[in-house]
């Protein structure tokens, strides 16, 4: 490409559409005519999602998420809705296959073996608890910490939908943030305090939640898939919007997250500011001469060149970090930014995910499933005590499908993911590695796991590795996360957001959005991550752009 244009956005997932419905919705912003407005967005895979991206599998054909399962914010003024809005000019919940998840079930096995304790929780932040051992009283104190984090988290969702940005390091920062207080109650502002001071641990511990008790496991594992710390690692500022999204309402896709992205990239592709190249993967990024420059790989022997002003990448910090290193009269790499990006490279914590996908047939169903037939629902499964993994089994059953089998009869059923999370510094992933031995032990620990806590029926299973992840979602050694939201790293030490080159002029800025930027892990997240990356480019607000919209 020897022309320049106005932003290169890197990835088509959450964050890359994100920020690509913003620009291609804005006023002008770049100084010069709107119709000279360009705005490239590169996608190494065919499909977007990032690493919420899917695949196709067998017969009957089904779609499965490679990483995230389920949605939240998609009514009304809620962000998704309203980015789907602006690139396709629909409503979310226009789509017959958007379900709400009613419940989430959390199972564990008696250390007895005597039966299994399961313990449900609802839209209303209430805990039901059913169990065949030993009588259970230590659900009062969680029911009470979920009421109240929930009430917490109501003024956190209110300031958080007109997009705080962290870290704090200047006085506008500060200045920014306190702003977004005013209108607070008294009572509201003193449970910001309050929040910020103090983790989720702190907080629980004030209800008589002990640690080690399956309260604290609950907590625990909810916190991993949403803030990637531990309860005593995590602010409750960010802990309990975590754990209140049931409350804000999660929704479950018939096709899973395909039926979001698919519509929305078409939705972008036909906007005439937007230009879409998939199969594209940036191998060098630069800065020199007042533009950045990107070497592209369409194919093993295609290179491509491009040139833009400025740049939004989406990858994670490691290949982030990678692209701008090692290539000469590079600005990048000089600055203070950067070195923070390499340090946290070097030294964070990363998780990777193990799976299985599969089927569960309509009429394997049981009656004493934990769900209707016809209800998508969200399971954490813990695990026993001689498993292999031990660590929480995040299951997402979507709602009953038809399709066509091999021999070319109709037939229902239910696909399913099923997640977890394993430490990527463990000897299980690094010295004993991937074997096909090893494979088989999981699967089936996996499928006994579900099988025995749900009363299903699973057919077609195969196990997903770190490997699989990686090769659907390019993420490197198929490693998840990369934010570590605990209060320090959050509020004051937390990765850049931009970084502006080209001296006193600032040039050109190269913003940074994703699952490893504020404000962090889930769909949602990087959306908002993706609007931020859009607004530190232009200077807009986005409560105007969204407003205008409405």
């Amino acid at each position: 490409m020897n022309e320049t244009v106005d932003v290169i956005i890197i990835g088509a997932g959450a964050a890359g559409m994100a920020a690509t419905t913003c620009f291609g919705a804005s006023e002008e912003w770049t100084g010069r005519s709107e119709k000279s407005q360009r705005v490239l967005l590169l996608e190494q895979h065919t499909a977007p999602g990032g690493s919420a991206g899917y695949f196709a599998r067998g017969f009957p054909k089904r779609l499965h998420d490679a990483g995230a399962t389920q949605l939240i914010a998609c009514e009304g003024r809620d962000l998704q809705n309203q980015l789907f809005r602006l690139a396709t000019g629909r409503e979310l919940n226009a789509f017959q296959s958007l379900k709400r998840i009613p419940f989430i079930e959390h199972h564990f096995s008696e250390a007895t073996m005597a039966g299994s304790t399961k313990v449900r929780f609802t839209t209303e932040g209430t805990f039901v608890c059913s169990q065949t051992g030993a009588e259970l009283t230590e659900f009062d104190a969680l029911v009470s910490f979920v009421k109240q984090l929930n009430q917490d988290a109501q003024w956190m969702w209110k300031v958080f939908d007109r997009f705080p940005q962290f870290p704090i390091r200047t006085l506008g920062d500060f200045v920014h943030l306190a702003d977004l207080g005013f209108g607070l109650s008294p009572q509201e502002a003193w449970r910001a305090m309050r929040c910020m001071q103090r983790t989720v641990w702190d907080e629980a511990k004030r209800f008589g939640i002990q640690e080690h008790t399956r309260s604290f496991q609950i907590i625990e594992a909810l916190l991993l898939d949403t803030s990637q710390c531990s309860a005593k690692e995590t602010p409750y500022l960010v802990g309990a919007m975590g754990l209140s999204i049931l409350q804000k309402g999660i929704y479950c896709f018939q096709n899973g997250m395909h039926d979001l992205f698919n519509p929305w990239l078409k939705g972008l592709q036909n906007n005439p500011k937007v230009e879409v190249l998939k199969k594209r993967r940036v191998t060098s990024l630069r800065f020199h001469n007042n533009l950045f420059h990107l070497t592209v790989a369409s194919s093993p022997s295609e290179i491509e060149h491009f040139q833009a002003r400025n740049v939004i990448s989406t990858l994670p910090i490691d290949a982030i970090v990678e692209l701008t290193s090692g290539t000469p009269q590079n600005q990048i790499s000089q600055t203070k930014e950067w070195s923070l990006l390499n340090q946290t490279a070097q030294n964070t914590k990363q998780w990777q995910a193990v799976a299985i996908y599969g089927i569960a047939q309509e009429t394997d169903i049981k009656p004493h499933s934990v769900s209707a037939p016809e209800l998508p629902y969200f399971s954490q499964i813990f695990p026993r005590e001689h498993d292999l993994i031990q660590h929480a089994l995040y299951v997402s059953m979507r709602p009953t499908q038809q399709g066509r089998a091999r021999a070319g009869e109709r037939v229902s059923f239910r696909p399913f993911t099923a997640t977890a999370h394993v430490d990527s510094t463990s000897d299980f992933t690094t010295e004993n590695g991937w074997s096909s031995e090893l494979c088989q032990r999981i699967k089936a620990e996996l499928v006994s796991r579900v099988e025995g806590a749900t009363g299903l029926k699973l057919e077609n299973v195969e196990l997903g590795t770190p490997q699989t992840f990686e090769k659907y979602t390019a993420r490197p050694d198929g490693k998840v996360g990369g934010l570590v939201a605990n209060f320090d790293r959050f509020l004051f030490r937390s990765l850049p957001s931009v970084i502006s080159l080209g001296g006193k002029k600032r040039m050109g800025k190269l913003a940074l959005a994703g699952d490893c930027f504020f404000p962090g892990q889930g769909v949602v997240a990087a959306s908002m991550s993706g609007v931020l990356a859009w607004a530190n480019i232009t200077g807009h607000d986005p409560m105007k752009l969204f407003r205008s919209e409405l």
